[in-house]
């Protein structure tokens, strides 16, 4: 079993990730919003508080997908599929995926790819 991580950077670029996870059968996954260091200093270091930080000149966008596989080279697919669309995330910072082992898990084992 693997955990599969995705990190969407670019807004216009998430729908794309997730139309290419259910080309690839993945239909449960959950999409985070989490905050990026930028919001969350001045908000839990109030030594920050002061400080402005920017990110290219734009309100920062994260988005993570997470999602269990039994398929180790799922990434491949997806960044083919990816790749296929015209969406290249090795030359812009678009996004990045990881496909982590998942060694033992405790709980219910939910279904994993459809098909």
């Amino acid at each position: 079993m693997y955990l599969l991580m995705i990190i969407i950077y670019k807004e216009k670029y998430l729908e794309d990730f997730l139309t290419a996870l259910i080309e690839v059968g993945i239909l449960n996954s959950m999409v985070i919003t989490p905050n990026c260091l930028e919001e969350a200093l001045p908000i839990h270091v109030p030594l920050f508080a002061g400080l402005q930080f920017t990110m290219e000149g734009e309100k920062p966008f994260i988005k993570l997908v997470l999602s269990l596989t039994d398929n180790e080279e799922i990434i491949y697919k997806i960044n083919d599929l990816l790749l296929a669309t015209g969406i290249d995330i090795t030359k812009e910072k678009i996004g990045e995926i990881f496909n982590v082992p998942i060694s033992s898990a405790i709980g219910r084992k939910p279904s994993m790819e459809v098909g």
